[in-house]
């Protein structure tokens, strides 16, 4: 997992982003913190290692990495859609693909990009 503060061509005005902290934030949020896509819950995805904090208190603005195989991004993606898991068989995730996804008070989850291979044009 990789935290940046900014510096990404994809950013929108700071107030339309979140997860935010709440200001009763504890270390209760570490040892559990929630899970944002309710849908994931449903389909009775059990994590196989400590969930990871969402957000930190002492930041503002929060940019997060997450790198992982095909087969969770398109569980997550398949949830942000309201399709049944069976439609992930039906999405195709390249190797080294990037997939952005994007959360705002407003707009709820968003798909930014997804399987994008335009890096490796570059290489």
């Amino acid at each position: 997992m990789v935290r940046t503060d900014g510096g990404g061509g994809d950013q929108e005005a700071d107030d339309e982003m979140s997860p935010r902290v709440p200001t009763n934030y504890s270390k209760q949020h570490d040892q559990h913190p929630e899970i944002l896509l309710s849908s994931v819950k449903s389909n009775n995805v059990k994590p196989t290692a400590p969930p990871l904090p969402l957000v930190s208190p002492s930041s503002s603005n929060n940019c997060i990495g997450i790198f992982s195989h095909s087969i969770p991004i398109k569980c997550v993606v398949t949830g942000i859609l309201g399709c049944s898991p069976i439609m992930s068989n039906k999405i195709c995730i390249q190797d080294s693909s990037v997939t952005m996804l994007q959360h705002s008070g407003k707009m709820g989850w968003r798909i930014k990009r997804l399987n994008d291979t335009s890096h490796l044009r570059l290489v």
